[in-house]
């Protein structure tokens, strides 16, 4: 399905484009890769959508996921990027939409983007979601108009001049999932505190270190996701006697549900740019432990409270540290908590990139 089939979604909101001339936005996304990045880029387009004329390109699968009032054009993300047709179609596409602003996500969208820029009107940008360690990927970004970091970190690396740091965002939990009804449905001790860990079960995410780290901790922990080690992490619960304590869900739509209900949110990734397990913990004032490979944590949360990655003994330790004296986390984290109630949120997020975009156009 092309641009031109989407003619009739543009006309909805004719009235609106000719009374407050909006901003023509387009959110790329030239990957399979799923998780984070997929949550980011369907979680902005949807809240830009309330304000901008937006147009998302991405995998099929991901249309059904968006608002039908938000336009939408498939892109085949699953050929090569040296294949010409993918640079011809996204061209196409930007041709016909006439964008004011081309965000792209992730690396491999940014290198397309890059390749076609020349030839485009608009000001293109894109958003760097993880540590960029190779020069080859970080030439496409400093040859675009703009860049925005999830983190700090995430830039440092780059030339190009014209950037900022915008941290992931996260939507508010409507309806939150109550403890008694999460412990009864995993058929958990009610009496003990919870934990939960979520993401993608890879191995940079060190669910195997935490899964070692919870020997003789009298806790409950949820470890929520999908992924290549959902067999080996079983396997090593059933080897370690964790089964009455530990939980592997897989994939669990709506996740975010279950945050209000825990005690405690655990991030044991090796490396990461910014979690969104972080700010949906921040936001619900939950306490966090997080190793210092989470470039976020690193940035946001004080140093005492957090471990270094891959290191079983010490994140083993931290718990202890909490379940011994929760108040304590709480006190350190106080002022974080609000600072994320301001500025973690995906209507925050939101409203710091159109600003960034408004600079751009100012330029």
């Amino acid at each position: 399905m092309n641009v031109a089939a989407h003619a009739a979604g543009w006309l909805r909101v004719g009235i609106m484009a000719e009374s407050t001339n909006p901003l023509r936005v387009c959110q790329v996304l030239i990957s399979d890769s799923g998780g984070g990045l997929e949550k980011h880029f369907l979680e902005i387009s949807h809240e830009m959508a309330k304000s901008c004329l937006v147009l998302a390109v991405g995998d099929a699968d991901n249309q059904e996921k968006l608002p039908g009032e938000i336009s939408f054009s498939p892109i085949n993300v699953h050929t090569s990027r040296w294949n010409p047709a993918i640079y011809w179609r996204l061209f196409r596409i930007l041709k016909d939409f006439q964008p004011d602003i081309v965000h792209a996500h992730g690396n491999r969208t940014a290198k397309i983007l890059a390749r076609i820029r020349p030839f485009l009107t608009a000001k293109c940008l894109a958003t760097v979601h993880w540590h960029l360690r190779k020069k080859r990927n970080r030439t496409a970004y400093d040859q675009l108009d703009g860049v925005i970091g999830v983190s700090e970190a995430v830039l440092s690396n780059l030339k190009n001049p014209v950037r900022t740091v915008i941290h992931n965002g996260v939507p508010l939990c409507s309806v939150p999932w109550a403890r008694h009804s999460l412990c009864s449905t995993y058929a958990l001790d009610p009496g003990k505190p919870l934990a939960i860990a979520v993401g993608r079960m890879t191995r940079g995410k060190g669910f195997d270190v935490l899964t070692r780290a919870w020997q003789d901790i009298d806790a409950n922990l949820l470890l929520v996701g999908d992924g290549p080690m959902m067999n080996d992490l079983r396997a090593l619960v059933a080897d370690l006697g964790l089964g009455a304590r530990v939980r592997l869900l897989g994939r669990v739509d709506g996740a975010v549900r279950m945050f209000p209900a825990a005690d405690l949110v655990v991030i044991p990734s090796l490396a990461e740019g910014f979690s969104y397990v972080l700010a949906e913990a921040l936001v619900h004032r939950k306490p966090v432990i997080a190793t210092s490979g989470v470039s976020g944590a690193r940035e946001l949360m004080p140093e005492q409270l957090l471990v270094p990655p891959g290191d079983a003994q010490a994140l083993h330790a931290a718990v202890r540290a909490y379940l011994d004296a929760p108040g304590d986390y709480y006190a350190k984290l106080s002022s974080l908590y609000d600072w994320a109630a301001r500025h973690l949120t995906l209507s925050a997020m939101t409203h710091a990139t159109m600003d960034f975009y408004r600079e751009l156009l100012e330029r």
